[in-house]
């Protein structure tokens, strides 16, 4: 679980741009 939050944290800081237009990653979050 540790491992997934981190990859998850990081995924939303690098690919911002990506998820903001997106919506779907933030929902699932």
């Amino acid at each position: 679980m540790e491992a997934f939050r981190s990859g998850v944290m990081r995924h939303r800081v690098l690919g911002l741009e990506a998820v903001l237009p997106d919506g779907s990653l933030l929902s699932r979050t």
